[in-house]
Parts: structure tokens; sequence; C-alpha cells
């Protein structure tokens, strides 16, 4: 189950868009620094002529990252083929959390970014956690059952015994928190699609 929802946190679009943010970001803390005698020299140094025309098209291109207008990123097909490679390694976090499957009050909505990440206590709620420091990882599994997937510090203190050894704890969401979780779930699904 733990690398299936690994290839479900890496199949969708909202993966590609974060790799796509990492690429560019990455670009830009490298190079978008350089002034016009830097990006000469770093033409210079990959064998390209520093003529005013490419330096003036480097600057374009920094400027376009800088404002969002451009991105730098690997192709689909190495974005897929890294997606791949990355279950395996979000799979096993999953397996370092508390899993407690919950019965729901009504219908869970789920969308087509099923892993729902949760950031959270201590963190913004404003950004997307990471999957080592989100508070809890949710994800439906059928219209009456969510599984919720808790931090090793937040199981302590819910509570949850066992669960490095395996168990799969059992609960209940009341009418509150059944609307908290649909709410991460649909606030979760990819704008625009």
């Amino acid at each position: 189950m733990a690398l299936f929802f690994g290839f479900q946190l890496t199949r969708g679009p909202s993966f590609r868009e974060e790799q796509r943010r990492v690429s560019t970001s990455w670009f830009l803390l490298k190079y978008g620094s350089l002034d016009d005698d830097g990006i000469r020299r770093y033409l210079r140094k990959k064998g390209v002529a520093p003529t005013d025309a490419a330096v003036a098209d480097s600057r374009r291109l920094f400027d376009g990252l800088a404002d969002g207008s451009l991105f730098i990123a690997p192709h689909d097909a190495a974005l897929m083929s890294n997606a791949a490679d990355l279950a395996t390694e979000h799979g096993e976090s999953f397996l370092a959390r508390a899993w407690v499957v919950c019965r729901t009050q009504g219908a869970m909505p789920t969308c087509d970014e099923p892993i729902v990440i949760v950031s959270g206590p201590g963190q913004p709620r404003d950004e997307r956690g990471g999957l080592e420091d989100a508070g809890v990882i949710v994800c439906p599994l059928a219209p009456t059952h969510v599984l919720a997937m808790f931090r090793a510090d937040l199981a302590a203190r819910l509570g949850l015994e066992g669960w490095r050894e395996g168990r799969v704890h059992v609960d209940e969401l009341d009418h509150v928190e059944d609307a908290e979780i649909c709410r991460e779930v649909l606030a979760n699904t990819p704008m625009g699609l």
C-alpha cells in the first residue's frame, strides 16, 4: 500500500509542476544574479561567443525565469521517470507514520491528487508541507473511509501505540472532522483541470 501511495503522490500534475518549479529555482539560484560581465564569462566557459546579442538573450531568459513567464524543466518523459524513482522513496516515508483508517459520516470526495499533505502543527497552512514535516497525510480509500497517516510526534500525542510494529488503528470521524477532511481533499484538487 505504501508503494501504491508513493505512485499516487508522484503521478499527477502537481508533482510535475513542483519539479518544474524546483528546476527553475535551482537555475535562478545558480545563475540568476549574474550581471552582464558574469554572463559573458559563463558564455565563454560554455564555448559560446559572448556577443551583445547572446548576452541580451541570456538576460531575457533570466528575467523571464524571475518573473515566471518562462521555466526550465526536464522533458515530460524525464519527469515521469523521476516520478517512478521517487515513488519508492516516498512510499517508504509513509511507513514511518502511524496509520489510522477512519470511517466517515458521509461520502468522502476524491480527486486526481488523492494524497493530501496537511501541514501543521507549527507549519504554515498557506504552504504545501513536505512528506517529512507534514502533520498528517490523508488519502480517501472509499466513499465511507479515509486513511490518515500521522507524523510520529503526533501519533505519540494521540496515544497511537504499536504502529511501529505495523498496527493499523481504526477510528470514526465526527461531523466536524469529516467536514475538515473533505475541505482538505477538495483544496488538493488541481486548479484548471
